[in-house]
Formats: structure tokens, sequence, C-alpha cells
């Protein structure tokens, strides 16, 4: 209960008669207990000349704001009450939101659940997620290996591939079996490198660093490895097999080149006389020195000291300096022309008295 309503709990006040001020009904009460006067009529209508009671204290004139405003005292005490009772609707009302709250995310946290289950059961070929398939009691021998996931997979090199190699054993009832080995198999290295294999296998993306991979079906009889390529290009096959002979399938990893990073040019420099030819080697490579599959585009600053045909071949047309540029996506490299004129020779022939001859020719 707030203090200045448990100060006048005790208080009765009269209501005011017609014309008469709330105040001066509590001037008359706490006269009629000897806490106070009750003023003059004179003084309370102002009369000039005469000087008026002595304002109340300060204490006693703390009613609340709900009293003064409704100028009925009887309702003080009622006032903390209802605001009380408020408080603990409200308090109530927040507990039951916070409470629905929790009940929705539950809901909303379920039913994501389930809808990922419906999508793992889509991705290995059940036709609904509406019943959830039991493992029957007594499975028969694997008769074959179905591949659920895409037959080809085309990616550049040194990539993580998003998409698992996924297999499915079934009986001949057409029944999964579950609880078989499954080995994976990724093609051998290849002579003269020094990662793993073109193709490595593994249980995640991240420990997809095998050439063999082995794992036992889950419930629904279906089994996957992750694979990643390396820098080796081409075509390969990836094979999935059991024990049981026959049982075994595979899928083409097709590889190629990755953006090109670097250009060489040779010669880098070198001079030539007028109308002479001469082939200039251009090549680009990715980061795995495999060539790039956009071809290389040759050009000559100053067309006028030389030329470059669509082949390589330079060709010196006048005296001067340029530059041959190859360029391949955002990666490009020069080298450096020049073209001098052709010699003049001058002999020169004289016998010492030794009997040595020197002689001096420039043509």
């Amino acid at each position: 209960m707030p203090r200045c309503v448990q100060e006048h709990a005790d208080t009765r006040i009269p209501a005011p008669r017609r014309g008469e001020s709330l105040l001066r009904a509590v001037w008359q009460t706490r006269a009629t207990r000897g806490e106070g006067r009750e003023p003059a009529p004179s003084a309370a209508r102002g009369v000039r000349g005469e000087a008026g009671p002595p304002p109340p204290p300060r204490r006693d004139l703390r009613l609340t704001a709900a009293c003064r405003a409704s100028r009925q005292p009887s309702r003080a005490r009622d006032t903390p009450c209802a605001l009380s009772q408020i408080a603990r609707r409200l308090a109530q009302l927040h507990t039951g939101l916070c409470q629905a709250q929790a009940k929705m995310e539950l809901v909303v946290r379920r039913s994501f659940a389930v809808i990922n289950q419906c999508a793992a059961m889509v991705a290995v070929g059940l036709a609904g997620c509406t019943q959830v398939p039991t493992v029957p009691l007594a499975s028969g021998a694997p008769a074959s290996l179905l591949i659920l996931s895409a037959r080809e997979i085309t990616d550049t090199i040194d990539a993580p591939l998003a998409e698992p190699l996924t297999v499915k054993l079934v009986d001949s009832a057409g029944n999964f079996v579950p609880g078989k080995i499954v080995k994976f198999l990724a093609p051998p290295p290849l002579e003269g490198v020094s990662y793993r294999g073109p193709v490595l296998v593994g249980a995640t993306l991240a420990g997809a660093g095998q050439t063999a991979y082995s794992v036992a079906t889950d419930s629904l009889g279906v089994a996957r490895a992750y694979m990643k390529t390396t820098p080796a290009v081409g075509r390969f096959f990836v094979r999935a097999q059991t024990a049981e002979p026959g049982l075994s399938d595979s899928v083409l990893i097709a590889v190629r080149p990755g953006a090109p990073v670097r250009i060489t040019l040779a010669p880098k420099d070198t001079a030539v006389y007028g109308g002479a030819t001469y082939p200039l080697v251009v090549r680009a490579f990715d980061h795995g020195g495999n060539p790039p599959l956009e071809p290389i585009a040759l050009t000559v600053r100053r067309p006028g000291v030389a030329s470059l045909d669509g082949d390589g071949v330079v060709q010196a047309n006048a005296t001067g300096r340029t530059y041959a540029v190859a360029s391949v996506g955002s990666v490009r490299d020069s080298a450096g022309v020049s073209v001098v004129p052709h010699g003049t020779i001058l002999a020169v022939n004289r016998r010492y008295s030794s009997g040595e001859t020197m002689a001096f020719f420039l043509r």
C-alpha cells in the first residue's frame, strides 16, 4: 500500500456538502479529532484584512493522484488493491504468453525435424514420409546394389563434391538390407604425381582423403561416401561394391581444369633482323599445372615493328622495339622483340714485320 494512503487509511473524511470544497471538509475533520482548527468562515472566504489559517503540513496533503482526481476520499484505500490486482493479472498474462511462446518454438522445432526427416527419405528414394519405414525382422541376402545419386558428376580440380555417392542394398523381395559392408574404390594414383589419386573418398567432405573407404549400410540399407577431386584432369570412375560377387556399380567423375594463374612466353626477349620470323611459344597453367580450356589471346603493341599471327609466329617488319602480349582470363604476360638492321662489312688486312697478318671483317 502506498505511504500516502497508509497515513490517511484511518481518516474518515465526510463527503463535502454542496458548495463546500474538499480541502474544507478535510480541515473540519482534523479539527474534530483535535489535530487542527477549523478556519473561520470569513478567513475561508478570504475576507480582506483577516489572515487565513496556516497551510496544513506538507505530510498531510500527500493524497494520491487517484483521490484528488476522483474527489472521493473513500476510494483511497481501494486504489492500491485495484492496482495490485491489475499488476497480478498482467503478470499472469505475461507468464501465459511466455509459456505459449515456448510451446510454439517447440512445435516449430519439431516441425523442422519432421521436414528434415522427410527430405532425407526423399533423397534416398522413398516415395513419401507419411509413414516411417521399419526394418524387417528378417532381411534376405543382398540381391541388388542401386545407385541413388547422379551417375555423372562434373567439377573442376581440387573441389569437394557436394553430392555424395549414395547406394542402397535390397534383397530379392525389394526389402532394404541393413548392416552390410559397402566398399567405395577411387582410381589409383597417377604416375609422376605427388597426390594420392585423381579422386578421393571418405565419410565426410573434410575427411575425404582416401582411395578406398568402407562403411556399413544404415537401417534403410543406404551407404554413402563423400568425394573430392585433386589436381588431376580427366574422366575417372568411382566404384561401390560388396563382398557378394556381382554386386558393384560405378559413377563417372569428370574433372575440368581450374582458372589459369600463370602464363609463360619463350623466348622472353630477343633481337632479329628485319624480315625475319621466329615462333613464340606461349603456355598457360592453372594452379595444378594443367592447361586451361580457354584460348590464349595474342597481340602486339606496335604492329608496324613486328606482327604476330594466330599460330604464334612473330614477323619482324621494321627497325624498332615492341612487345608481344599473351592473355587468358585475368592473367597476362609479355615478351620483348627488337628488330635491328642488317650490318655493312668493313675489311682490313695488314701484315706485320713479324710475319703475322691481322684481318678484320664487318659485313
